[in-house]
């Protein structure tokens, strides 16, 4: 996800959009699958991530300066923000599940929708939440505080 949503042109190896597995040299990359019938689900995730770049919030992605909203242990919170496209990502890389109250600067309107998750994320005002998990949810931002599930992350505009 995030190689999608920081600056720079995304590279994908060849195979990582299948799950293609490899080990040491010279077992770094197997046979590509001609028929497709690798993981389905890693698939459908660089789709949903090449979707969101390329038609989704293309300003904001692909020439957007990027903002470090929050940087703490495997935690991260970033803005890309071009010519009044905003995207905020946030990304949990621990093994544990956090909770993160949305801040003014997150700059998160009422009209904000979920792009993409990866993984699930949780919104909500005080004791209630929404869950939300997959690749894409349109879905308005509400909520005065995000969950995210271990190793998981999500994209909102």
């Amino acid at each position: 996800l995030m190689m999608f949503t920081l600056p720079g042109v995304p590279s994908i190896y060849y195979g990582d959009e299948l799950g293609l597995t490899g080990g040491q040299d010279p077992d770094n990359r197997r046979t590509f699958p001609i028929d497709n019938k690798g993981d389905q689900e890693v698939l459908e995730t660089y789709r949903a991530l090449i979707r969101l770049r390329k038609n989704v919030a293309r300003q904001a992605l692909v020439y957007g300066e990027l903002k470090v909203l929050l940087a703490q242990d495997k935690i991260l919170v970033y803005s890309r923000i071009h010519e009044g496209e905003r995207v905020v990502v946030a990304v949990n890389k621990s093994a544990q599940k956090i909770d993160l109250k949305i801040e003014n600067g997150w700059n998160l309107g009422a009209d904000s929708k979920i792009l993409l998750t990866v993984g699930a994320a949780h919104l909500s005002e005080d004791s209630g939440s929404s869950t939300f998990s997959g690749t894409s949810r349109d879905q308005s931002v509400h909520a005065g505080f995000l969950h995210l599930d271990a190793l998981s992350a999500v994209v909102l505009s």
